[in-house]
């Protein structure tokens, strides 16, 4: 994701060189100590300052719980992942609190109501515009449902006859332009409006009777995903405390603090999710980048052919789940698909203000769960999936998420009070924590990265009139969980029958309306060592010779994958061995046999304890261009041999360092002869 990079990079690696400085003359000693008294004020003013950007020093405790710390998210046979203080003494100088973006235009010229745009004269009558505001107009974009297009496909169609007031308007996404007296265009915005297809209605219906009928579906249940990206559940917890405390408080949410990631990034997260399979699992890979995805079974799939209204959301187009790299989908996903508006958004780059987070005079996450609201609101009355994931406001700094309070807030406190979520569940979810940056190089940012926000909203009625779902979701709350079982629980909502479901299930997904086993290990789960989070780390010393032939087989490893490109990226040597940990399963996970039962009078049967490999978490540092790579070696020890398990993770940005290389998967490992200076 460079393009969100880039500023970034920008920022980091910007410093002041000594050449730069300014040499102060010297001055009388009298008025050298005047001098000297002012500076140490200002710097004291501007500690202040700075420190006040963080959290309160209450707010961190002195002990880390990294190794003391009696405590766990998760504490069965065969996992126990350690709780940490979200305000660890060592996040200290790493985490602060981010206040909101306010977009620097107040109000717009046109804004919309329902199904209407109307003119804002207040702001008309204040423009200072040669012959005042004179008219303004809308135009359709346009992206056929139904017939085969490129992902990125837009066209705009004709201009509609000059309003003055308000304009009702029947298409989805519309262009505002206003002109001043000499016919000038003075301003330009998007609005979107979900629009009824009243000719699928009766297809609709039919779909849902034959469902209900084929099913024996006893309760019609709607689903809302509400993705953020990079957002752990420690994160959630500093940075977003208003969402946090609604949820909690006012919805009765259910924590699932055992909610571990199963891969790196976005992309291969959220197809567990949606689809119940690794990508790997699927017929495609990197190979087929200009295949789309149009003809692979996702969630909302199963949901339209059950007579579900659909919609599908996200910002920043350019990097979406699909499209990054990747062919997006021919014909929209969904019934309800902004894709379209998104990419006319991302045209007028003269309208984008604050670091690209509010064009004109709305944030552009707030436009998205506008668009979210109005969907809900339609088919409040209808069974509805709508599945959201927003990318822009929380993926580039770990606390970036804390701009994001305020909006998701407002959404929640919304849906609460106009009862538009009385037969709905909601997943709000990230797809991983903060995977680049000085946290991930901390014992706490490695875990929070791989444990991401998920809390269940479930209605009460339901939890009231089927009393083992609030049962198994409090009991699953403090068990391993996955986005394996996302997709489970999905398919569960789908076919719900209110029969108490069976519990015994041992399969990679298991949905959350049923108890998750406490004998769930991470190898049941899906989950490969390098993102467990399940095991104790043992630190090992960095001249050990076990962590050198780790790092050796580790590096050689990603010069293999970067083999066929030497001829633009550079042959990476080992700088420095950073770290090394040993990942430990408990004693009772070396020597447990089975458990008698999963409920009550629960007994485990252990043997003696075996173990014959070895994994062995290395951080590794490579030159040219001090890459820090990450990973998991596994060491057998019965044939003292060394292999890497699962993803290599690159746990500082690379930046520009890799624009000569567009294979996606290799951009974290080439450094560009071109770009070393």
């Amino acid at each position: 994701m460079i393009l969100i990079q880039d500023d970034i990079w920008t920022r980091r690696n910007s410093r002041l060189k000594s050449k730069d400085k300014m040499a102060l003359p010297v001055l009388p000693k009298k008025i050298r100590r005047t001098v000297i008294f002012l500076v140490a004020l200002l710097i004291a003013i501007y500690a202040l300052h700075e420190t006040s950007s963080y959290f309160s020093e209450s707010s961190f405790n002195n002990s880390s719980n990294k190794v003391t710390n009696p405590r766990f998210l998760v504490d069965t046979p065969l996992c126990k992942i350690p709780y940490i203080d979200p305000f660890d003494i060592t996040l200290k100088y790493l985490v602060r609190k981010t206040d909101k973006w306010i977009c620097p235009v107040e109000k717009g010229l046109t804004y919309q109501t329902g199904k209407e745009i109307s003119i804002n004269w207040t702001i008309a009558r204040s423009m200072n515009v040669i012959g005042g505001v004179k008219y303004c107009t809308f135009t359709p974009l346009y992206r056929p449902n139904y017939t085969p297009t490129h992902n990125n496909y837009l066209r705009f169609l004709a201009e509609s006859a000059p309003f003055h007031s308000s304009v009702t308007v029947n298409e989805e996404f519309v262009k505002t332009t206003c002109y001043d007296g000499n016919e000038k265009n003075i301003y330009n915005n998007f609005h979107a409006f979900i629009q009824r297809n009243a000719s699928m209605d009766s297809v609709y219906k039919e779909r849902f009777l034959k469902h209900v009928i084929r099913d024996k579906i006893t309760e019609k249940l709607n689903i809302m995903m509400i993705g953020m990206d990079s957002v752990s559940r420690l994160s959630f917890i500093r940075q977003m405390v208003e969402t946090k405390k609604f949820l909690d408080e006012t919805m009765g949410a259910f924590d699932m603090s055992g909610y571990n990631k199963v891969a790196d990034n976005t992309f291969i997260n959220i197809v567990p999710m949606t689809m119940g399979k690794f990508v790997s699992e699927m017929p495609w890979d990197e190979s087929k980048s200009a295949v789309p995805f149009d003809d692979f079974k996702f969630i909302w799939n199963n949901f339209s052919e059950s007579g579900y209204r659909t919609f599908y959301a996200e910002d920043a187009p350019e990097i979406s789940i699909f499209d990054f790299l990747k062919a997006g989908f021919k014909t929209p996903p969904s019934d309800h698909f902004n894709r379209p508006m998104s990419i006319a958004m991302e045209l007028k780059q003269d309208l984008w203000t604050n670091n690209h987070h509010c064009f004109q005079d709305r944030l552009e996450t707030d436009i998205v769960l506008q668009y979210l609201l109005d969907f809900v609101e339609t088919y409040q009355h209808e069974p509805h999936f709508a599945f959201t994931f927003i990318t822009r406001l929380s993926h580039d700094d770990v606390n970036s998420a804390g701009a994001a309070d305020e909006p998701y807030y407002k959404f929640f406190k919304i849906l609460h009070e106009r009862d538009l979520i009385r037969n709905t569940v909601i997943f709000f979810y990230s797809d991983h924590g903060m995977r680049f940056g000085k946290i991930r190089e901390t014992y706490i940012g490695k875990l929070e990265e791989r444990l991401p926000l998920m809390y269940v909203v479930v209605p009460k009625w339901l939890t009231e009139s089927y009393p083992f779902i609030k049962s198994n979701l409090q009991i699953n709350q403090h068990r391993l969980t996955t986005p394996f079982d996302v997709y489970e629980t999905l398919l569960d909502i789908l076919q719900f029958n209110g029969k108490k479901p069976n519990s015994e299930s041992e399969t990679r997904g298991i949905s959350w309306f049923r108890e998750v086993p406490i004998q769930r290990s991470c190898d049941g789960a899906g989950i490969l060592p390098h993102w467990c989070t399940c095991l104790h780390h043992e630190k090992l010393q960095t001249t050990d010779e076990v962590v050198l032939k780790a790092s050796v087989v580790l590096l050689s490893e990603i010069l293999k994958e970067i083999e066929p490109y030497f001829d633009i990226c550079e042959t990476l040597t080992l700088y420095k061995v950073i770290e090394a940990t040993r990942l430990v399963e408990s004693d009772e996970v070396l020597r447990f046999l089975a458990t008698k039962t999963s409920t009550t009078d629960q007994r485990h049967i252990f043997g003696s304890k075996t173990k014959t490999l070895e994994d062995i978490q290395v951080v590794i540092e490579t030159v040219p261009g001090n890459a820090l790579f990450e990973a998991t070696v596994r060491f057998s020890t019965m044939y003292n041999s060394f292999k890497v398990v699962g993803d290599v993770s690159r746990i500082n940005i690379y930046g520009h360092q890799s624009d000569c290389i567009e294979v996606f998967k290799l951009k974290k490992y080439c450094q560009c002869k071109d770009s070393i200076k």
